[in-house]
């Protein structure tokens, strides 16, 4: 049972190294925090560097940005709790600090998302060959400033800590298991409630944003008592924003990003980690930074 538990801590490991990472212009929803058998709670603390390097534009051309932040470091706090077997809630909490190349920086609190996560199917090694089945729902409330309500017009970017939506995502991930080598394939689709924003002439206008998918596919390989290595690539595409019901040309988002991770076993039911993502740079993106970010965590269950 212990080495079960390290296994699936690991596991969790992986998606958070992959989801909890500070995001361009305010961070989105993240991934459930999940708890696993003989687990009541759980919380984390991770810290990620982002550092941005250019934007790429509708077509493909990438180009600077001398006014965006250089740097986004961000605090992660986040705790799940029990509800009943196999079925878990959690909330999460980021506070971000953007900094320029000429020393100002802004830092301040980002959207707070809440969330769930069922285990539909948990893993069962006599049936090695039945992949664990998991769904999760979760929702990001807008509170920090966004392009919308910045008022810093010199530097823009440097007080943003929001995407500017409100965003609800839900979907499944499939888990397969064979000796000490896993294979995690999630698809979710983001859902932006339209929003309404009034113009310098008084008038008011609706905007609404494309529906969105990301797509996540990673292996890991775990040592068993010690830890885990892991590594994939994530696929986030939304499809054209509309202006008073008008879809806006060219304003499709489509970033691809990598990632590697390892953690290990400091205690009992205590794990360390670090990752190392990088998106914007390979394959096809359009309307999204370049970036490297670099996290590391701590995660504990009692």
């Amino acid at each position: 049972m212990r080495m079960t538990r390290l296994y699936l801590a690991g596991l969790l490991a992986l998606v958070l190294t992959a989801m909890l990472h500070a995001c361009p212009c305010g961070c989105g929803s993240v991934f459930p925090l999940s708890l696993y058998p003989g687990e009541t709670w759980k919380y984390r603390v991770g810290l990620s560097r982002q550092f941005f390097q250019d934007y790429v534009d509708a077509d493909g051309h990438v180009g600077k940005d001398e006014t965006s932040p250089q740097l986004t470091d961000t605090l992660q706090l986040s705790t799940a709790v029990a509800l009943r077997d196999n079925l878990s809630a959690f909330i999460s909490l980021p506070i971000e600090r953007n900094a320029h190349a000429d020393a100002r920086s802004h830092g301040g609190i980002s959207d707070p998302s809440i969330g769930a996560r069922w285990v539909v199917n948990p893993y069962q090694a006599a049936q090695a060959y039945v992949p664990q089945v998991g769904l999760h729902a979760t929702y990001k409330q807008k509170v920090a400033n966004s392009l919308d309500d910045d008022s810093e017009p010199e530097m823009p970017y440097l007080g943003i800590h929001s995407n500017g939506w409100n965003e609800f995502i839900s979907g499944a991930d499939l888990l397969f298991h064979w000796q000490a080598w896993s294979l995690n394939v999630g698809e979710s689709v983001i859902w932006r409630p339209m929003k309404t924003k009034g113009t310098a002439e008084g008038e008011s206008v609706s905007y609404r944003s494309g529906l969105g998918t990301r797509t996540t596919l990673s292996g890991a390989y775990t040592f068993y008592g010690y830890g885990q290595l892991s590594g994939g690539i994530e696929r986030e595409y939304f499809a054209r924003n509309s202006l008073n019901g008008t879809k806006l040309p060219d304003s499709q988002v489509s970033r691809y990003a990598t990632f590697i991770s390892a953690q290990a076993r400091v205690g009992l039911r205590k794990t360390i980690e670090m990752g190392l993502r990088r998106s914007g740079f390979d394959l096809r993106n359009a309307n999204t930074p370049r970036y490297t970010s670099v996290t590391v965590g701590y995660a504990q269950s009692f």
